[in-house]
């Protein structure tokens, strides 16, 4: 799990460090503060450690000062400490210096590796020229064997940036055909299965569980299900036949000798929604209800190890977005996850320890926890019957 984060030169983080725990956590603040800003670094940063390709610092936001990244992370197989800054190194904007450090901390701590520009050393007395750009985790990741970078504590970490996830779950960016082909599956399995969010991969996605881990695709259909969120009663996978006159009564079952034309999804809403009784395609539904979806199949497909959510709350009634809070709660103790927002309706579920506050000063981000004062004048404060929102908006003001 990531414990701390330390940014400097990012777009508005001058100089941010925020402490993660417990593993659900609020970056509260109106609009424009830098609370997206912060999650990009944090992405961005996972990213390009665990790529081999030359770092792309097209998304940096103040080459002239240098950003640097430092963050604290507990793993099953230790906790570590890792360090990466650009010292630019002249007047273009793509020249920098690349430096990293990983420390394994606690009693028995060590430097497990170190590289300043193309120089890297780790281990006892090893070193290599690599190439200047491109991330040490990366190259060390093909340049020892498997046994070496366990024993070193790469492969988990490694692991851990890999599955950091940034998602706006923004269903305008790919809202859902109606069907899917056999082709389009098939090229979509071909990419590595992406990670993608938006209702047009969880379309995929689903499509995938239902063929190639049933049990999952069951554990989905239960969350959203009547025990769950409530939101649909079942979810389907019909294969249509190129001979097969679309009916919706139809089992395709009865046209398995004719060739596959598509697959679509069918969503069956519970009883308590307008529909109940019917069947809609993953398109037709409505936003909320597709965003609640998009969310609890990437939790279940996408594995992350940390989940990066830019305002959950948007177009979500605030009792399911009270069950959505609770999903995430429940799945915490294997998934952190951080979420943005703005939302009164998130506050009032959130707990005071929950939540991190950002605000801007001087056009620079600023982000604090509450103090312990703060804490148990929260405490008190709602067992007097006033709400959480209410009083964060007091601390701002």
């Amino acid at each position: 799990m990531l414990r701390t984060v330390s940014i400097r030169n990012f777009r508005s983080c001058n100089d941010v460090r925020i402490d993660f725990d417990p593993n659900l956590l609020a970056l509260v603040g109106p609009n424009g503060v830098g609370k997206t800003n912060i999650m990009q670094a944090i992405a961005w940063v996972a990213n390009i450690i665990t790529t081999p390709e030359p770092i792309d610092i097209t998304a940096y936001g103040s080459p002239r000062k240098g950003f640097e990244f430092e963050c604290e992370i507990e793993l099953d197989s230790g906790d570590y400490r890792y360090r990466l800054s650009l010292e630019n190194s002249g007047e273009d904007f793509f020249e920098f210096v690349l430096r990293e450090e990983l420390i394994r901390l606690g009693e028995l701590g060590d430097r497990i590796f170190i590289r300043k520009d193309s120089h890297i050393e780790w281990g006892p007395n090893q070193s290599a020229e690599i190439a200047e750009k491109t991330s040490a985790l990366a190259v060390l990741s093909s340049l020892l064997s498997k046994r070496e970078r366990e024993k070193l504590g790469l492969l988990s970490l490694a692991e851990f940036f890999r599955g950091i996830g940034y998602y706006t779950f923004n269903d305008k960016e790919s809202k859902p055909k109606n069907y899917v082909t056999p082709s389009e599956y098939e090229t979509w399995k071909s990419g590595a299965l992406s990670g993608a969010s938006g209702s047009a991969a969880s379309l995929m996605k689903l499509l995938h569980m239902s063929k190639e881990a049933p049990e999952t695709f069951e554990d989905v259909k239960s969350i959203l299900g009547t025990a769950g969120l409530d939101l649909l009663k079942d979810i389907k996978i019909r294969e249509i036949s190129s001979q097969m006159d679309f009916d919706s009564s139809k089992d395709s079952s009865e046209n398995s000798e004719n060739e596959l034309a598509f697959y679509m999804l069918l969503c069956h809403p519970s009883d308590r929604l307008a529909g109940s009784g019917r069947q809609f395609t993953l398109r037709s539904l409505s936003a909320g209800t597709r965003k609640i979806i998009d969310i609890v199949v990437s939790l279940y497909f996408d594995k992350r190890a940390l989940m990066l959510i830019e305002q959950p709350e948007d177009a979500i009634h605030s009792g399911l977005l009270r069950k959505l809070i609770d999903l995430f709660r429940s799945y915490s103790d294997h998934v952190q996850f951080i979420v943005a927002t703005h939302s009164n309706s998130v506050l009032n579920i959130l707990e005071p320890n929950e939540i991190r506050l950002v605000c801007v000063k001087g056009g620079l981000t600023l982000v604090r926890g509450l103090s312990s004062v703060e804490k148990d004048a929260a405490q008190s404060y709602l067992e007097e019957k006033g709400s959480l929102a209410e009083f964060i908006e007091a601390v701002q003001d």
